[in-house]
């Protein structure tokens, strides 16, 4: 609880939420929030400590229990902070990934489901939360074992992965196939499929866990280089959209809340009002594309149809 460590615990607690935000692990070096790192006090709201569950020799309590810092920063000054920093602020609402991977070892090959009793499906969430990306890992129950193989995985059949994980809604499916070469020498190949075309790379380590954290933080850096924010030097500008499907000031309140709640997006305009929907103008970083990729990960509005490159976004509230 002395000053000093709380300091200490402030800039990596700081620098943990400058990479999340950004998507980057870049952050650690960078000048920017490095030095902040050495001043985080600025940028703290509130913090308080809790008991953390700790067991001593033995199995009993320990006399004194460990505690646990919690920390709420400034949500505005830590993106303005990134923003000066060069890096980009990316929105909360980010693609959910299904993670597809097969491990083999002695007994055959198996893929690992959100139950795994080995713990590393757990493993897997807590190094994705780090990174606050969603991925999410199979249940592995009766309709998955009809639909998913991990000879499909292994093999890298494509059309069978992506039709059984569409009962998961993902954006996107990342595949891994993972085996121990030589004693203390494991391997993992990696394949992200996504929407636009499919990333692959090899990573290779002591141990499973080591393997399975680089294909996460590699996983969580392509989608934050595809899907990620812009940087403070990105200029906003107007894109027109239109929404039909608007029948009750509910709804009217529903839409404009949303749209306003998206992180890319920095003012809402109403254009015009008619039977038919509402129209708005909405000021955004990266402007049309943005706009469109960003609606597409929620499930509040869908497309629409639209029209050529200069013609407004059209879209239809889903109930």
């Amino acid at each position: 609880k002395g000053q000093k460590d709380r300091k200490e615990a402030f800039g990596l607690a700081l620098l943990q939420v400058a990479i999340k935000v950004s998507g980057s692990r870049g952050a650690s070096a960078n000048p920017v929030i490095v030095e902040a790192m050495e001043s985080p006090n600025r940028f703290v709201q509130q913090f308080r400590y809790d008991n953390a569950p700790t067991v001593a020799e033995g199995g009993e309590s320990p006399e004194s229990p460990a505690l646990k810092l919690w920390v709420q920063f400034d949500a505005p000054a830590v993106d303005a902070l990134i923003r000066e920093a060069g890096m980009p602020v990316w929105g909360r609402v980010r693609p959910s990934v299904l993670v597809l991977v097969a491990v083999e070892s002695a007994g055959g090959r198996e893929l690992l489901s959100s139950d795994d009793v080995g713990g590393w499906a757990e493993f897997i969430q807590r190094a994705a939360d780090g990174r606050a990306v969603p991925l999410v890992l199979p249940l592995m129950d009766l309709e998955d074992r009809a639909r998913l193989r991990a000879s499909d995985v292994w093999a890298g059949f494509e059309d069978n992965v992506r039709g059984a994980a569409e009962r998961y809604q993902s954006e996107g499916v990342l595949l891994g196939r993972i085996y121990e070469q030589l004693p203390n020498f494991w391997e993992a190949r990696w394949r992200l499929l996504l929407e636009d075309g499919r990333h692959e790379w090899v990573d290779q380590g002591e141990t499973l866990d080591v393997v399975l954290l680089a294909g996460v933080h590699e996983s969580a850096d392509r989608l934050a280089s595809r899907f990620g924010g812009f940087t403070g030097t990105t200029v906003a500008s107007g894109v027109e959209l239109s929404v039909t499907g608007i029948r009750s000031l509910r709804d009217y309140a529903r839409t404009l809340q949303y749209l306003g709640s998206l992180d890319e997006i920095s003012r809402v305009d109403i254009t015009n009002v008619n039977a038919g929907g509402v129209s708005f103008r909405v000021d955004a970083r990266g402007g049309r594309e943005t706009v469109r990729q960003i609606i597409a990960l929620g499930n509040i509005l869908a497309e629409d149809g639209q029209g050529g490159l200069n013609a407004g976004l059209s879209y239809r509230l889903l109930p």
